[in-house]
This record gives structure tokens, C-alpha cells and sequence, in this order.
């Protein structure tokens, strides 16, 4: 089993008892990260969500006249972007093909290149869908951030935009 198998069955496993049909929608203002992300992207974009998971921020800016695109490694994910409405694809993007589709203004990496194995082949494969004027917004979360480390020297782990005390099955992942 390659390693990649691995990552998938991983998500697979834990997404089956997080994810389930009553899906909240959270309240992407009180989000500042979404917030700032929107500020950035705007208005009238075709853009490609990478770990698109729930969709969330993917129909928010869908309400905002953007038409988005989502993919995730998680079957379940996928399925439930679909019965919201969201085009979304399962694909593991670090080992497979993308599917043929047309090129995106825009590309969000939200809180995803610290789960890759290898980021730079991923960046390169996006590059060939982006236009060429197109952009790609990443961010990560921020371990040296002073609230990271106060939970840090208190034996917490940092809370990275995920309620771990509260999750059905916190993450065995990063």
C-alpha cells in the first residue's frame, strides 16, 4: 500500500464520523482569515477551492458572484459540496490527475499546503490551471503566533481554526 493510499484511507476513515448531513454554516465574517481572504479575491471569479471540505467559504463567495470549484481528499466532503450546490471533485492533488477543466482566475489554499507530503509539484500543477493573470491564495496557520505559543507552554496544542476539545473524533492527522 503506497503511502498516499495511506493519507487517503486516513481521511476517509476520520471524515466518515465528522462530517454528517446537518450541516452548520458558519458565519464567515466572524472568521477574520475568510474575511480578509474575500477582501482579497472580490467579486465576478471563477476560483478553485482546494480542500474545499464542507463548502462554507466556497458559497459564500458563490452569494458574492463568484462561481467556484472545489476539490478535496475526502469523499464525504465532496458529497456534500454536491447536494449544496457546489461543483466538487474527489482527488488526492498531490498524486492525481486534475480533471480537464477550464482555468481559474483564482486558487485558494486555505489552511491546506501543511498537510502536503511535497507542496512544490502541487504548486506547479496548479499553475498550469491558473490564468495567466490568475492568482493563488495560500495561508497557514501560524505557530509562533503568541496565542500558539501560550497553549503551547500551558501543553495545549494551538487551536488552528478547529475546535479540537469539541470535534466528534479530533484529527489522528498533523
Amino acid at each position: 500500500m503506497s503511502e498516499i493510499d495511506v493519507m487517503k484511507q486516513l481521511y476517509e476513515k476520520h471524515d466518515e464520523y465528522q462530517f454528517d448531513d446537518n450541516f452548520s454554516s458558519m458565519d464567515v465574517q466572524e472568521h477574520p482569515r475568510l474575511s480578509q481572504a474575500y477582501r482579497l479575491i472580490g467579486t465576478e471569479k471563477r476560483l478553485l477551492e482546494i480542500g474545499i471540505s464542507l463548502g462554507d467559504f466556497g458559497l459564500y463567495l458563490m452569494r458574492k458572484g463568484n462561481e467556484v470549484t472545489g476539490f478535496d481528499i475526502s469523499s464525504r466532503a465532496v458529497e456534500i459540496c454536491k447536494k449544496r450546490g457546489i461543483e466538487a471533485y474527489q482527488i488526492n492533488i498531490e498524486t492525481e490527475t486534475f480533471p480537464h477543466l477550464e482555468k481559474f482566475d483564482g486558487i485558494l489554499m486555505l489552511e491546506i499546503i501543511e498537510h502536503l507530503i511535497d507542496p512544490l509539484p502541487v504548486l506547479q500543477k496548479l499553475h498550469d490551471v491558473l490564468l495567466p493573470s490568475g492568482f493563488i491564495l495560500i495561508s497557514t496557520p501560524n505557530a509562533a503566533y503568541i496565542k500558539s505559543r501560550l497553549h503551547l507552554l500551558m501543553g495545549h496544542m494551538p487551536v488552528f481554526g478547529e475546535d479540537r476539545d469539541n470535534a466528534k473524533n479530533p484529527r489522528p492527522y498533523n
